[in-house]
């Protein structure tokens, strides 16, 4: 055995998850040659995702009162290229739908934290001025939660609070709650409020650490889909499937761009996200939906 081959013999196997990405550049002047990374979309097999790569205070603070011009640019930008994968177009099909905006050449990539480090690894190359979770925290704040983990966000205030206001409001519903439920290939998975209609995964994103309430807040949506599947074999398409989101009544640049990836991510699995403010307009959001 030659040598290359006893080094490849005892190097670790490549990750599985496989994807490509590319990032999306704005060049503000016209000519200019200055480029600045606004977002990085990418792509699986299975799966998409496009990020904004610039937030809106470094947008104000670069751009002062041109900033909502330019936010909506972006927005406007990162939509499209998300409608684009969205409608299963090809990462290397995308076109910019306005001038001033390029990308990079696709890459292609893979990581043992799935399209999380995919997305770590573009912005490392390609965004100096990125400071979300994805690169605060690294690769291992995206794997998925552990057990216990997971017992321990079923603790958290908000659900205490909820359950503590349901039942006082109406009891009966008030047992639909942190329901332990086996899926169709014998996993176990938790939803907050399993009912006759109406199913609900509760997420806090008003909290100090946003990566840790987004890790959550997407395994509770694997669980809500684990949960239709289930439900659908059974009793059909009469059932309905949200992720209840509590933010602050003036979120944070960073609590709203956490509550848009998730939103993608739900959209991307056709589920639903709602926002509310407190535990009481979540109680109101479970009654209007299974009091009936």
């Amino acid at each position: 055995m030659s040598l290359a081959d006893q080094l490849a013999a005892k190097a670790p196997p490549l990750p599985s998850f496989k994807a490509s990405y590319k990032a999306i550049y704005l060049e503000p002047i016209a000519q200019s040659g200055e480029k600045l990374t606004i977002g990085i979309m990418a792509a699986s097999e299975k799966q998409h995702k496009v990020i904004q790569t610039i937030n809106n205070k470094t947008i104000t603070c670069m751009y002062g009162r041109n900033a909502s011009n330019i936010s909506n640019l972006i927005s406007l930008t990162l939509n499209h290229a998300h409608e684009h994968l969205k409608n299963g177009g090809n990462i290397n099909a995308w076109q910019a739908p306005l001038s001033g905006i390029s990308t990079t050449e696709t890459r292609e990539t893979r990581s043992n934290a799935e399209m999380e480090g995919i997305l770590f690894q573009a912005i490392t190359s390609y965004s100096s001025i990125y400071n979300g979770d994805i690169l605060v925290n690294g690769l291992n704040d995206h794997l998925p939660p552990t057990i216990s983990e997971e017992e321990e966000a079923n603790k958290s205030p908000l659900n205490i609070q909820v359950k503590s206001i349901l039942s006082q409001r109406n009891e009966k519903l008030a047992k639909n709650l942190s329901k332990s439920i086996i899926g169709n290939k014998g996993e176990r998975i938790h939803i907050d409020y399993a009912g006759a209609h109406y199913n609900a995964n509760f997420s806090n994103f008003h909290v100090k650490t946003l990566s840790t309430a987004f890790k959550f807040a997407k395994a509770k949506l694997y669980d809500l889909q684990t949960l239709r599947s289930k439900r659908q074999n059974e009793i059909g398409d009469l059932q309905q499937f949200e992720l209840i989101i509590q933010m602050a009544a003036k979120p944070t640049n960073q609590e709203q761009d956490t509550f848009k990836q998730i939103e993608m991510t739900a959209d991307e699995q056709q589920l639903i996200v709602i926002k509310t403010e407190n535990p009481t307009q979540l109680v109101n959001r479970i009654l209007g939906k299974d009091a009936a």
